[in-house]
């Protein structure tokens, strides 16, 4: 049923309450009979109408989809009351469906599948397919008309780094994709059809936990003498490679911070990281001195550390034993930090700028992430955001990023690192070099894209806005009902995601998000329309950034598109 929901609500763009997805799934599988309202407003001549045109005889909901409808007409039509279910409004007309489906023949029931190259294998053309085939089969149509929208060039690249799947196939493997639902919790995780990665992925945090020696199973009764147990959670997340495929699942076992009690269970919180304007200066001055950047990432950084406690107990995690050996009730008396806990990064960055001392590295007193060793063509400068260390260093000095290395991994367990190959994305932001002319440049497409989808605003590629607020613009502060609710648009995550995004790469909308951000209580109409022309003005130049040349070219940083992307 949460698969339904998730899949359902992409398709409309108000929320879906639980009882509408469990009726549709129950109206869609039992052939329950419609009726359509014959004053349909569609916009005559529009894609939509010709679609209702064809499909306003049908008589379910399958045979809508027969006629040519889409999950989105069934929704916006549903939402609004032109779709009628009168014949089964009582309980009693949909137990006499449910009763006269029991003998339905195999033929007719859903037994379609995805195979292992995402195509969707059925009997015949929508008839045999259940709601979330259906939907999915949708979401494979989408991809199919979008990839044929693509110029000839586009598509033969696309062809060429699939091999030798087909770009239906391709289509038909992304709508496959949206099905793998994020579980919530252990029950959940473990009766969804990927319950055997998922229970692999548990096991392998387990393992990891054990392996650093972050608890030890004692008896309840003991622990609760030194105060409430911590709470625990699973976190399931799946991660993806950049070409959407599914990497791996992922399973997370996180404290429930909020359920410690200050003054027993953690004392110091505090956590710095590094600005984003040394960032940019460390950027500005690796393009200026002819600096390599490297980055590593300290693996389970978290439960590297031991706490700083000496008492703290916490539940045992949902899907293993909670007894002991002899049946007891157990507890884990907790040895190491692990996530979630409000002293976890604080440990992390006391031990990192420890070991960073005792290399030889200097901190520094404006910015208590960054450090420094050396002067002139030695020196290395080195920045820490919690577990990602970013390193500048001459280009030919690569004895000393190995020495670092080397240190670093007697210290903690880290990531793999590349030797000799620059860091091309840090912290969400992708860095392109040109080292024939000294650039660098930053941006965040990924980011512009991801906020552009959230709020719906990725038609027209490359016709957007080419400014990002209209100049005469004056807003006033909404009062009453003419503020818009969060529900209807989230106007305070917007402006959030746009603060975010000024302060990093896009610093040309700073200007534009300062007036956004005085109606952050209060925003109406005109504030929405002004935030969704910020967003795509920032969609329509995805691509521009911070190009950052040497003190001896014209202009030290501008704004720029793709001008490392033409470099190479």
């Amino acid at each position: 049923m949460e698969t339904c929901r998730h899949l359902l609500q992409f398709h409309n763009d108000e929320p879906l309450s639980e009882d509408d997805v469990k009726f549709l799934e129950f109206a869609f599988v039992h052939e329950a009979p419609v009726q359509h309202e014959m004053k349909n407003p569609k916009q005559a001549g529009s894609a939509s109408r010709l679609r209702y045109d064809k499909y306003k005889s049908a008589t379910t909901l399958r045979g809508v989809k027969n006629k040519g409808g889409t999950w989105k007409d069934i929704l916006w039509d549903f939402s609004r009351g032109y779709i009628d279910f009168r014949h089964i409004s009582g309980a009693a007309g949909m137990e006499e469906l449910m009763r006269r489906n029991i003998g339905l023949g195999i033929a007719q029931s859903p037994a379609s599948y995805v195979d292992s190259l995402g195509n969707v294998v059925m009997d015949g053309h929508f008839s045999s397919l259940s709601l979330v085939e259906s939907l999915q089969q949708d979401y494979a149509l989408e991809a199919i008309e979008h990839i044929e929208g693509m110029s000839h060039r586009a598509q033969r690249q696309l062809q060429r780094a699939l091999g030798a799947t087909t770009l239906v196939q391709f289509a038909h493997c992304c709508a496959s994709r949206i099905l793998i639902h994020e579980p919530l919790t252990v029950a959940e995780a473990l009766a969804s059809e990927h319950a055997a990665e998922w229970r692999a992925a548990m096991d392998e945090e387990i393992a990891n936990l054990n392996h650093f020696g972050c608890f030890e199973k004692v008896p309840r009764s003991e622990a609760v003498k030194h105060g409430r147990l911590v709470k625990s959670k699973w976190v399931f997340k799946v991660k993806y490679n950049d070409d959407n495929t599914v990497q791996r699942f992922r399973a997370r076992l996180v404290a429930k911070g909020f359920t410690q009690v200050p003054g027993s269970d953690f004392y110091e919180t505090y956590s710095p990281v590094f600005s984003y304007t040394s960032l940019r200066t460390i950027f500005a001055v690796a393009a200026d001195r002819d600096l390599q950047l490297d980055q590593w990432d300290l693996k389970n950084s978290f439960i590297q550390q031991r706490l700083d406690v000496e008492h703290m107990y916490m539940e045992c995690p949902d899907g293993y034993s909670k007894v002991m050996d002899g049946g007891e009730p157990a507890a884990m008396h907790c040895l190491q930090s692990i996530y979630g806990l409000k002293q976890s990064s604080r440990l992390l960055h006391q031990r990192l700028s420890k070991f960073l001392k005792q290399s030889g590295f200097k901190q520094l007193v404006s910015d208590q992430c960054v450090y420094t060793k050396g002067e002139g063509d030695e020196q290395l400068i080195l920045c820490c955001w919690v577990d990602d260390i970013i390193l500048a260093s001459g280009r030919g000095n690569s004895a000393a990023r190995i020495w670092f290395d080397q240190n670093l991994r007697k210290e903690f367990e880290v990531s793999p690192w590349t030797p000799g190959v620059e860091a091309g994305w840090i912290l969400n932001m992708k860095v392109q070099r040109n080292f024939g002319v000294g650039t660098l440049h930053v941006s965040q497409p990924g980011a512009i894209e991801k906020l552009a989808a959230q709020f719906k605003l990725t038609e027209n590629v490359g016709r957007g806005p080419w400014v990002p607020m209209d100049p005469h613009l004056k807003l006033d502060k909404a009062v009453g009902d003419d503020i818009v609710p969060p529900h209807f648009w989230d106007y305070q995550s917007a402006v959030g995601a746009l603060l975010y995004l000024s302060l990093t790469a896009r610093p040309d909308i700073a200007q534009c998000v300062g007036v956004l951000s005085r109606f952050m209580s209060c925003p109406g109409e005109a504030h929405v329309t002004a935030a969704k022309q910020l967003i795509k003005y920032l969609y329509a130049t995805k691509d521009h950034g911070i190009t950052t040349h040497p003190r001896g070219a014209r202009r030290t940083a501008y704004l720029h598109a793709g001008a490392a992307g033409r470099s190479r």
